[in-house]
């Protein structure tokens, strides 16, 4: 017997690669783009609704250069 595919409820995503600081944008309706853990500006796209396979992690919530901008003091303080 084999191992079962953790791919298989993702698979009208088409298997597709993406950038995920892209948002998504390249992924077919339904699907995002999820990054891997050990290279995170590879990611596929992957149905949000099924558990993700192995090796892939949430999506990302930063922006490509990682800081903040600092926030701007009011004026009179």
């Amino acid at each position: 017997m084999e191992p079962p595919d953790l791919f298989y409820p993702h698979r009208h995503c088409g298997r597709r690669r993406c950038n995920p600081f892209l948002r998504g944008r390249e992924c077919p309706a339904g699907c995002l783009c999820f990054p891997q853990i050990m290279w995170r500006w590879r990611g596929m796209c992957l149905d949000p609704t099924f558990p993700l396979p192995p090796g892939y992690g949430p999506r990302l919530n930063v922006h490509i250069g990682g800081r903040q901008q600092p926030r701007a003091r009011p004026i009179g303080s």
